[in-house]
C-alpha cells in the first residue's frame, strides 16, 4: 500500500497484564478501558509523536464496534495534535452499521478512489493478519468477498476528518 509500519512494544489487549501479572482482558475485547490501561493513551501518543515526520499523514480507526485497542488508538491519535483522518473499522462496521452516523457526526467525509490493483493490495494486506482471519472473517475467501463488496459499493475507501474552521478575525 506504500505505507511504512512501525511496531511498538505495547501488546494487544488480550496479552496485557496488570503489575501483578494478571491478564486484564480475559472475557472480551469490546469492553471499557481497564483503569490499568489509562496511561496507555499518553504512552501511545508519545510513541506516535516520536515516529512521525512532518509530511506524515495520521490515520486512525473510528473505533466502530468498540474494540478496546481501536478506542485506545483513536484517543491516543487525538492527543498527538496533528491533522487526523479516520477510517471505518471493517468488519466491525458491517456488524454495526448503525454506529457510522453517530461516530462520524461533525466530521467531513472524503472518498478516496481505489483501483482494481489497489483492491488486490488492500485484500492481500489484510490477509497478512492470518492469526485474526478466522475471528474477523472466518476465511480468507470471505474476507476477500467483504472487502470486494465494500470496494464495489463505494469505488474506494472513505476517510473522515475534522472540518477546517475559518480563522476568526
Amino acid at each position: 500500500m506504500g505505507a511504512d509500519t512501525v511496531d511498538f512494544s505495547i501488546p494487544d489487549c488480550i496479552y496485557r497484564r496488570s503489575s501483578a501479572g494478571e491478564l486484564l482482558y480475559t472475557e472480551d475485547v469490546f469492553v471499557p478501558i481497564h483503569p490499568f490501561d489509562r496511561d496507555l493513551i499518553e504512552e501511545i501518543a508519545a510513541a506516535l509523536t516520536s515516529e512521525l515526520q512532518p509530511e506524515d499523514v495520521l490515520v486512525s480507526p473510528l473505533a466502530i464496534g468498540g474494540h478496546l485497542d481501536h478506542n485506545l488508538t483513536r484517543l491516543a491519535a487525538q492527543h498527538v495534535g496533528r491533522p487526523l483522518y479516520y477510517y471505518a473499522d471493517i468488519p466491525y462496521l458491517i456488524d454495526h452499521p448503525e454506529m457510522l452516523v453517530p461516530t462520524t457526526q461533525g466530521l467531513k467525509e472524503t472518498l478516496h478512489r481505489v483501483t482494481k490493483k489497489g483492491l488486490a493490495v488492500w485484500q492481500n494486506s489484510i490477509a497478512t493478519y492470518a492469526s485474526q482471519m478466522g475471528m474477523l472473517f472466518e476465511t480468507p475467501e470471505k474476507m476477500k468477498e467483504v472487502i470486494h463488496h465494500t470496494w464495489e459499493s463505494l469505488g474506494g475507501i472513505r476517510l473522515w476528518s475534522a472540518p477546517v474552521l475559518p480563522l476568526e478575525t
